[in-house]
């Protein structure tokens, strides 16, 4: 038989258990003598009942802290009405010196408000006149070519040191990468010079665009796809012109900012 736990006894004591924990207590006997002890228990606990405040009880509360309390002393608002008329200006003097500030900031941020929205008032001739400036000034296009223009030099870049350092005995497994390549950068070039042709690019820009397009040109178009010769013979031609040192100038130059489109080179030349 599974006897009752400590908390199934406690609960029966406060009148809280099920009916069969008393029908149990009756059938076992340690169980009845656990419950018998846990009651002598309880019984022998006495609450304490708190004391009834004496007589005077609240007055003493109050004689306690009635002397840490600040004194009460009722204000009449500046703007009241009651009392003389003629005491009424003496009245902003007599109040603190905080609020008297706050009052005349108030006034000065009011007023510069009503100065500001009426500089700014929406006039239609206003309107049309701002409408005509922004329809006479021109739309700058030069950070978008010289965003595109410095994502062309770094991808010829890569392709170019790839090209350097290509393993001719592997020919094979990277000619289908470097043609593919070479086909998306020469159409990006194209763009690229008929830009730098209507800007009216740096010298040095166009110089670097032309070599790029013929060397681009060979790679993409090789007779028979390229092969370890051919590999050879495109390094050879790319070191020759210096044109990766070029790239690489060029590139530079539009990452620190230098304007090399529209004839406006600015930092040195290249």
């Amino acid at each position: 038989m599974n006897h009752l736990s400590e908390e199934e006894l406690v609960n029966h004591v406060y009148g809280d258990g099920a009916d069969a924990i008393g029908t149990h207590i009756d059938e076992c006997a340690p169980c009845a003598q656990a419950y018998a002890e846990l009651q002598r228990d309880v019984a022998e606990l006495r609450c304490i009942e708190p004391p009834e405040p004496g007589e005077g009880y609240e007055a003493h509360v109050w004689n306690a802290i009635r002397y840490g309390l600040p004194a009460y002393r009722p204000r009449r608002p500046w703007f009241s009405t009651s009392g003389s008329a003629a005491l009424w200006p003496l009245s902003w003097f007599a109040q603190p010196v905080v609020r008297r500030v706050s009052y005349a900031a108030l006034c000065a941020a009011l007023t510069a408000g009503a100065f500001y929205a009426g500089r700014h008032w929406d006039r239609p001739g206003a309107r049309t006149e701002t409408a005509n400036t922004k329809l006479a000034t021109p739309q700058p296009r030069q950070p978008i070519v010289v965003v595109v223009l410095g994502d062309h030099l770094d991808r010829s870049e890569r392709l170019l040191v790839e090209l350097k350092h290509a393993d001719v005995e592997s020919a094979d497994s990277i000619a289908a990468p470097l043609r593919d390549e070479a086909r998306s950068l020469l159409a990006a070039n194209s763009v690229c010079r008929k830009n730098a042709e209507q800007e009216g690019s740096d010298p040095a820009l166009k110089s670097a665009l032309d070599h790029l397009d013929h060397l681009l040109n060979e790679m993409a178009n090789q007779p028979g796809g390229l092969n370890a010769d051919s590999i050879a013979k495109l390094r050879q031609e790319m070191e020759s012109d210096g044109l990766l040192f070029e790239v690489r100038v060029l590139r530079s130059r539009v990452r620190n900012g230098h304007t090399l489109i529209g004839n406006r080179s600015t930092g040195g030349t290249v």
